[in-house]
């Protein structure tokens, strides 16, 4: 990739990332919400040499134009509005965010992005569950739903607009670990079931923001996922 956009440089996953591509030669445009500069995550935005948008979530159809150049390898999408805790049992809130992701998409779109990469959490999995789907008290009850529907949702829209769309389920640090091992065991064993090398694309610049040493553990499975493709 050589230039990217990137919804919610400022927040921990998507300046995590920022960064990582920058570092790998990238170009890229960060889209921030209104007044960040003021709020407490303006220290995450410190020596980023990068062009920064201001636009709310809320208004992500504006994104072409505010943003000059039109031609980009990828869409980045962290931002989520409603992640404290009264937010969360908000429903509205997380409806609404359905909204925007898919206004996002549109964006993408209109600014000729050829990847949109989205990101998901380990709870919307719980709704594969028939358990999980009887979740009905837990503070995760409206926003695993809908972030669900954005992935959904999101995959058709993006097919639509011609543009690869990649919906990345993040875990807790301690999760992720043993997912990352069943997954490079069954690479071992030559198992065909695990992330596609799209995804491992896209999660490739994450690496860096896991902490004590686990990007080793995380490289490993790239290469795990690799030597499973040469074997299929």
């Amino acid at each position: 990739m050589k230039n990217v956009i990137i919804s919610g440089a400022a927040g921990f996953i998507g300046n995590a990332v920022t960064r990582q591509l920058i570092e790998q030669g990238v170009s890229v445009v960060a889209v921030v919400k209104p007044d960040t500069v003021k709020s407490k995550d303006a220290f995450r935005l410190n020596g980023l040499n990068i062009p920064v948008i201001e636009c709310d979530l809320k208004e992500t159809e504006r994104l072409p134009e505010l943003i000059p150049e039109h031609n980009y390898d990828a869409f980045y999408q962290f931002a989520w509005d409603g992640l404290n805790r009264e937010a969360l049992l908000d429903y509205k809130t997380q409806v609404d965010n359905i909204t925007w992701i898919l206004k996002s998409i549109e964006a993408a779109s209109e600014l000729n992005c050829r990847k949109y990469i989205g990101a998901g959490s380990y709870t919307q999995m719980e709704l594969f569950y028939q358990r999980g789907r009887f979740f009905t008290d837990d503070r995760h009850k409206f926003y695993r739903v809908a972030q669900m529907a954005c992935e959904t949702m999101g995959r058709a829209v993006a097919k639509e607009k011609g543009i690869q769309f990649i919906w990345i389920d993040f875990q807790h640090v301690e999760q992720l670990q043993c997912i990352i091992r069943i997954r490079i065991k069954r690479k071992m064993n030559s198992d065909k079931i695990g992330m596609q090398p799209s995804v491992l694309a896209a999660l490739l610049p994450l690496g860096n923001f896991v902490v004590n040493g686990f990007c080793h553990t995380f490289k490993m499975l790239i290469c795990a996922d690799k030597a499973g493709q040469k074997n299929m």
